[in-house]
């Protein structure tokens, strides 16, 4: 993120408005007290710690609104093509991959 954050090029076209340390903080915080939740024998607790640690990507979403703020303004008309092959591929294995862990979890005593 600090890389994003710096980077001389893209700070001349649009100036990032985000704080790499701090979103990097948040999440690192929020995901260790996610997986020590998560390891505890109390249901609850583990509850807790999936309902604090699933919602941590939504902190890498200002970083991708500013990448795409950087493409937008770079080249505003470039046309849309559509998805290739490969990221159909990618979205399949992903599927696939969430479904067995889905029966997996399901089937757990």
């Amino acid at each position: 993120m600090g890389t994003i954050h710096d980077d001389p090029q893209a700070n001349r076209v649009v100036k990032a408005g985000f704080s790499p340390s701090l979103l990097a903080t948040v999440w690192v915080v929020l995901m260790l007290v996610g997986n020590i939740a998560g390891k505890a024998d109390d249901p609850g607790l583990n509850l807790l710690g999936l309902l604090v640690s699933f919602p941590s990507f939504l902190l890498f979403l200002p970083v991708q609104n500013y990448i795409n703020s950087v493409n937008e303004a770079r080249s505003p008309n470039s046309p849309y093509t559509g998805w290739s092959p490969g990221q159909y591929a990618c979205l399949a294995v992903g599927i696939l991959i969430w479904l067995v862990m889905l029966a997996a979890i399901l089937s757990a005593p």
